[in-house]
């Protein structure tokens, strides 16, 4: 009895150790091969699948839009029937249009809009155009036109003039607005559309727009401004309750802002009063005399 040993249940049972090759490192298994394999090739006829899809679409997508702006074009609903134009006071609707080479009748989306601004954007009198289109057959050109600044006798003919020199068209027997006159350039007979690069006409034009941000010469009018003498520019104010007939400034040559300024101070301390005369070309004092 004491010299009996125990043994565990377990004992009794034999122990089998299966023994696996390894592979060398850096070798792939061929079994986990053929699976991988398996997936990259279904992975690639997905996204060829889908190629093929989105090209399929993107064909039947573009032949629909093409077939739509085909019949866009072939439809009478959509040809130009009207063209409305805004903005225009010197020229006339009609000149604009042809300007712009829009004619009614044809397919609304066939016209090159930028091109047709281009066209009306090189006339002379036109500053800027906008041009759309309002469907389904209806073109909207505006227009902003070059303003009038000035009347301008040049070389015997007088013109209306805007700010940067452009002769507009001429002027009209009953034109109120300031005439400059001195002007004379030689060149080809002046007409409408050509732009005078002239000194004189620059310091004309400079006069005319100082007197017209001033209340009280603006309220008072001017009548014309001389720049034959460049030394010694001379202002013809509208004969009115504060000026006399035939009265005159000499502004002299340059710093015409101060000396406007000089003025327009003199005239609003003399209510009552007429003008008769300012020289501010000198400086001298009393500059200014009334009636």
């Amino acid at each position: 009895m004491h010299g009996r040993q125990h043994t565990p249940r377990y004992a009794s049972r034999p122990t089998t150790l299966t023994m696996y090759a390894r592979a060398p490192l850096g070798a792939r298994s061929p079994r986990r091969a053929r699976p991988r394999a398996r997936r990259a090739g279904s992975g690639l006829a997905r996204a060829l699948l889908r190629a093929v899809g989105v090209m399929a679409v993107l064909v039947l997508l573009g032949g629909g839009a093409y077939a739509l702006v085909r019949s866009l074009h072939q439809s009478p609903e959509y040809e130009v029937r009207h063209v409305e134009v805004e903005g225009v006071s010197l020229l006339t609707p009609d000149e604009v249009i042809k300007s712009a080479g829009l004619e009614e009748g044809k397919p609304i989306l066939s016209y090159d809009i930028s091109k047709a601004r281009r066209d009306l954007v090189s006339d002379p009198m036109i500053r800027d155009a906008t041009i759309t289109r309002r469907l389904p057959n209806t073109i909207v050109v505006r227009v902003v036109e070059r303003a009038p600044l000035a009347q301008l006798d040049l070389n015997g003919t007088r013109f209306l003039v805007d700010r940067a020199g452009f002769l507009l068209t001429q002027a009209g027997a009953q034109e109120t607005l300031p005439l400059i006159e001195g002007v004379y350039v030689k060149t080809e007979e002046p007409k409408s559309g050509m732009q005078i690069h002239d000194e004189k006409l620059d310091a004309g034009l400079l006069v005319v727009r100082l007197c017209g941000e001033s209340p009280v010469l603006t309220e008072i009018g001017i009548r014309s401004v001389n720049v034959r003498n460049l030394g010694n520019v001379r202002l013809y104010p509208k004969p009115g309750p504060r000026v006399a007939d035939n009265a005159v400034v000499y502004l002299g040559e340059g710093d015409f802002g101060q000396r406007l300024a000089r003025l327009t101070e003199a005239l609003e301390h003399a209510p009552g009063k007429r003008l008769v005369q300012a020289d501010l070309s000198q400086g001298r004092l009393p500059p200014f005399r009334f009636q």
